[in-house]
């Protein structure tokens, strides 16, 4: 055995320990307490988006996607942007394909709603009033709506609903709705042609905007997608062109959760973040907790279980046990660690469409009120 071999083997077992240390605080942790009311909410926000990822993956909604979108159109634009990109480009297929599926899901798929149409006159201008919002009462909730919001038609008298569906595959049907509906929709059609694990992620903001990232190949990194607007890596799309003002920015992936706010908040966009927590430490509890989570499924998974059963039956449980240990380092505490480093501004940017200044969904009032119009 060389001495490159025994170093091999040592760094190795070294890596299994780690790994067995991390999978044994996920065992022994215990559950978070919040510390206040507003500690209470976000960590309820961000507990509840921990495994959003899963809904996206039966085979049953992939087979509806397809059935869904335009393949034919989405493939030809894909090849027309790969053929017109510099020999210098970075981009791989993979991006120009998710390139495309921005443009053709913001151009030719879905529709914003700002308010609802009345079903009679057609129209969803000033005589749609808000009329407040009322909670999905019915048993049987397959669209999956969390609220209905009332409104009332001026014109015709008559009162106007909007559900808010949370159902992706329900959203291939409806194909309407404000960003989270969007996105939904949207994570469902990547998930459907990019369906390696762990390359997908839902981002949420606390100040009441969702969007997306997926991990490129070609650039070696996450990168931002903004369904509502069609924008492909622009990090800093809210903070520059919006002027939206923010104070947490949160990723979650198959694999784990990370705080993305220095990527997208400027220091001149930065919400004072203890408005909104007790103490800096909540967020990172949570985080925390949410990965210790992850980490224990990873190892209890169906799969993980299969292969020790298996190994169990030939008399190789230690070799196969410190197998899955250094699959669990690589695939979920290193990208974690290593993501978790990068540096304040380390996103570059690639070279974007966005021309307009100010959120180009939405009414200008709209944006207005919400602080999103570029002012």
């Amino acid at each position: 055995m060389s001495v490159h071999t025994d170093y091999a083997n040592l760094a190795n077992r070294l890596i299994a320990a780690y790994a067995h240390q991390c999978l044994a605080a996920s065992r022994a942790q215990r559950s978070l307490r919040a510390r206040s009311h507003h500690d209470k909410s976000f960590m309820q926000s961000l507990l509840r988006l921990s495994s959003v990822l899963l809904q996206y993956k039966s085979p049953q909604a992939t087979d509806a996607v397809l059935d869904a979108i335009d393949l034919a159109s989405v493939y030809a634009g894909v090849e027309r942007r790969e053929s017109s990109a510099g020999s210098d480009s970075s981009l791989q297929y993979d991006d120009f394909l998710v390139q495309e599926l921005l443009h053709y899901f913001k151009h030719s798929f879905f529709r914003w709603v700002t308010k609802p149409q009345c079903p009679q006159c057609q129209a969803s201008g000033d005589n749609i009033v808000g009329a407040g919002a009322r909670p999905f009462s019915a048993s049987h909730n397959p669209d999956q709506v969390s609220v209905v919001e009332m409104y009332h038609c001026t014109t015709c008298s008559l009162p106007v609903e909007f559900a808010r569906i949370n159902n992706p595959l329900s959203l291939l049907r409806t194909r309407e709705g404000r960003c989270g509906e969007w996105v939904n929709c949207f994570l469902l059609i990547l998930h459907a042609v990019i369906p390696q694990p762990n390359r997908l992620r839902y981002v949420w903001n606390h100040e009441d905007h969702v969007w997306c990232e997926y991990y490129s190949y070609g650039l070696q990194r996450w990168v931002h997608l903004d369904p509502c607007e069609a924008c492909f890596d622009e990090p800093h799309l809210y903070a520059n062109n919006w002027g939206k003002k923010m104070s947490f920015v949160i990723g979650f992936n198959d694999y784990y959760a990370i705080d993305l706010s220095d990527k997208y908040i400027p220091a001149s966009a930065q919400i004072d973040k203890l408005s909104v927590v007790s103490s800096l430490k909540t967020v990172t509890s949570i985080v925390d907790h949410i990965n210790l989570e992850k980490v224990r499924e990873f190892f209890t998974s169906d799969e993980t279980m299969r292969t020790l059963t298996a190994a169990s039956a030939s008399n190789n449980t230690i070799q196969a046990n410190e197998e899955l240990l250094l699959h669990l380092y690589n695939s979920i505490i290193l990208p974690y660690n290593r993501e978790r480093k990068l540096v304040v501004g380390s996103a570059k940017p690639s070279k974007t469409s966005t021309a307009a200044i100010g959120r180009q969904t939405g009414t200008s009032e709209w944006t207005r009120a919400r602080g999103e119009d570029g002012s």
